[in-house]
């Protein structure tokens, strides 16, 4: 079923943004993910599939902000609410457990303590990139589709405009012995 997503935006100072953009984008399958621009502090996106949704958003002057929001059933809807701060971003490369081989396409989630606030896929050559990432703790974890093998990487941005590098190594899966 399809539903509603309305994202709110907010300077620094509590007042309502216009003219920065939002990304949301939904978290599992089916994919979907939608575009606008802000005016007079928000957007709403319809007819987008039920479930979990990373939202971002980013404005004229670098400032940025992410978020999650659900929409919990069809013809339902689900809210955030962002303020706009300032950011960094996260690059790097996945790759196989040999450490040589790059991991793609391979699915990549970003977290903000529980927070699902960006979901992308890996270039070619293993590389990946978020922006618009709030300052503070974060993790990132990989998903290989082709393997089944995941890898994940934890990080701190402490400066705006920081670039955190990353590396993600894929976790072997383990063996099974027996008689």
């Amino acid at each position: 079923g399809k539903g509603v997503i309305e994202v709110r935006v907010l300077t620094a100072n509590g007042i309502p943004a216009s003219q920065a953009t939002v990304w949301v984008k939904r978290v599992g399958l089916p994919a979907d993910q939608a575009e606008g621009v802000v005016e007079k502090g928000i957007i709403r996106f319809d007819s987008l599939f039920e479930g979990v949704y990373a939202v971002e958003v980013r404005d004229s002057l670098g400032r940025g902000a992410r978020g999650e929001v659900v929409i919990p059933a069809p013809r339902q809807a689900g809210w955030v609410s962002l303020v706009l701060a300032e950011t960094g971003s996260v690059a790097g490369f996945f790759l196989g457990v040999d450490k040589k081989t790059p991991v793609s396409p391979a699915r990549l989630s970003l977290f903000s303590g529980e927070k699902h606030i960006g979901v992308a896929t890996t270039l070619p050559d293993g590389a990946f990139q978020f922006e618009n990432v709030p300052m503070g703790r974060f993790h990132v974890e990989g998903y290989n589709p082709g393997t089944g093998r995941r890898a994940e990487g934890l990080a701190i941005l402490s400066v705006d405009g920081q670039v955190v590098a990353m590396l993600l190594v894929e976790e072997g899966l383990g063996s099974i012995a027996g008689k």
